[in-house]
C-alpha cells in the first residue's frame, strides 16, 4: 500500500468519525448523556480547527517549496561565477583587513610593554 493509498485510508476514517459526530449532536432524541454530547461537539470544534491549521501549514509550506524551486530555475552559471568572483574580492579584503589589525596589535603591544 503506498502513501496515496494511506491519506486516502485516512481522510475515509475522518469523514466517517465526522459524520458519527455530526449525527449523534443533530439527533435531538439521542440517548446520550449531555456531558456526552458536550465532548462531541469539543471534539469536532477542535478538530475542525486542526484541519483549518493544516490547510494553511500546507500553503504555507509549498509557498516555501514554490519559492525554492524559483531559486533553484533561476540559478545560472554566470550568476555562480559573479558570486564566486565577488566572494573572492571580499576574501581578499577581508585577509588585508585582518593582516592591518594584526600589524595594529603588534604596534600596540610593543608600545604598552615600553611603558610598563
Amino acid at each position: 500500500a503506498g502513501l496515496g493509498s494511506q491519506q486516502e485510508g485516512v481522510a475515509a476514517l475522518e469523514a466517517f468519525v465526522m459524520k458519527q459526530v455530526d449525527k449523534a449532536l443533530s439527533n435531538a432524541k439521542s440517548a446520550l448523556p449531555e456531558d456526552t454530547l458536550a465532548s462531541l461537539k469539543a471534539f469536532k470544534d477542535y478538530t475542525k480547527a486542526l484541519q483549518e491549521d493544516v490547510l494553511k501549514l500546507h500553503a504555507s509550506d509549498q509557498k516555501d517549496i514554490d519559492l525554492d524551486l524559483d531559486d533553484i530555475k533561476n540559478c545560472s552559471d554566470s550568476g555562480l561565477e559573479a558570486k564566486r568572483s565577488s566572494m573572492e574580492d571580499l576574501r581578499r579584503q577581508h585577509h588585508s583587513c585582518r593582516e592591518q589589525q594584526a600589524a595594529m596589535v603588534d604596534t600596540t603591544m610593543s608600545a604598552c610593554e615600553e611603558y610598563n
